[in-house]
């Protein structure tokens, strides 16, 4: 690279700039007093070069505008120009360069859109040819009067807002990848939220399994069955959508032992207890001393149970129980024992 500036001041409002002959391709910009760039001009040596490859078209959505990057493989010396099909009619964005090789284009989301845009990209080659890219996107516009529905063609998930679901005009997208459905965005709060149908795959039909949405970095789950249960199942997610997933846990919490000890009639115990998938379902917590309940404290930041209580022993060994059970049922019993001498 190398900066090539005018050899003499303007004549006519045009500079002349010198280009040495190994130089193939040109970035042309100019500055005003404030130091604020115009968007580059590509210039080449008018050598004719092959076009392999077709232009990449990406398009992010956002809020409620679009953003769509083109890409070439190799560079442009002018912008492609950017189309939008649609439902409703939407003018051709205007299209900046962020190099020769990619460009970029805005437009607004509307209700009016419809369902299916398709982005198309055409940049013009010389010799009269061009080179054209398209990507189809499908959105589905929800609105807080009318609420919506945004669904796979194959009916295995269907997300359904409410009228009030949300508190602004919002166009859901759906991926599928990994095994579950991601739902974008998932960075918007909602208002009453939506009601979420998934199909349970069909490897997982003989197993326990559960509908469990990553919200936020967090795994929640919406709704559960047994092995050969419901083919389908449902929850609601009311604060911010997320990736939805079907997923088998038929696991029970795993206990580990901190400590536990009876000393001066007091009974002391601390347990950590972990599951990764459907979570703890504190309200399952047990303990009992020779089959007698006592009182146990969860700490569900630091996943702990925790037991410190006075108790009336006899002398020699005494049983002591732990059960607890995760979100779907599955229990893990702990047994142990202590002593007053």
């Amino acid at each position: 690279y190398a900066m090539l500036r005018p050899d003499g001041a303007a004549e006519n409002g045009a500079w002349h700039i010198p280009v040495p002959p190994s130089v193939p391709l040109l970035r042309v910009t100019a500055q005003n007093s404030f130091g604020t760039a115009s968007d580059p001009v590509w210039l080449d040596d008018g050598s004719d070069r092959t076009f392999l490859g077709e232009l990449n078209v990406e398009t992010e959505f956002f809020r409620d505008y679009a953003y769509v990057h083109v890409r070439s493989p190799h560079p442009l010396t002018s912008p492609p120009r950017v189309r939008v099909l649609a439902e409703g009619q939407v003018p051709d964005p205007e299209v900046r360069s962020l190099s020769a090789r990619h460009f970029f284009a805005t437009f607004p989301l509307t209700t009016e859109l419809g369902r299916s845009i398709t982005v198309e990209a055409v940049a013009d080659l010389r010799g009269g040819s061009s080179v054209r890219g398209v990507e189809e996107n499908s959105l589905a516009p929800v609105t807080p009067a009318a609420g919506g529905v945004a669904a796979l063609s194959d009916g295995s998930f269907r997300l359904s807002f409410p009228p009030d679901g949300v508190l602004s005009n919002l166009f859901v997208r759906l991926q599928e990848g990994r095994g579950g459905v991601r739902a974008l965005p998932d960075d918007i709060l909602l208002d009453q939220g939506a009601t979420v149908e998934m199909a349970v795959p069909t490897e997982l039909l003989a197993n326990r399994s559960g509908l469990f949405v990553i919200s936020d970095g967090d795994l929640q789950l919406l709704d559960w069955r047994e092995a050969y249960g419901r083919a389908r199942l449902e929850g609601r997610v009311t604060r911010f959508l997320g990736t939805f997933l079907v997923l088998e846990d038929e696991t029970p919490p795993r206990l580990e032992r901190r400590s536990l000890s009876y000393r001066n009639a007091t009974l002391n115990l601390d347990f950590r207890i972990r599951d990764t998938r459907s979570g703890v379902a504190s309200s399952t917590i047990r303990v009992t001393v020779d089959d007698q309940p006592v009182i146990a404290a969860y700490d569900p930041e630091r996943r702990r149970i925790m037991v410190s209580e006075r108790i009336d022993l006899s002398r020699g060994r005494h049983r002591v129980e732990i059960r607890v059970r995760d979100r779907m049922d599955n229990e893990a019993v702990w047994h142990g024992s202590i002593v007053r001498p």
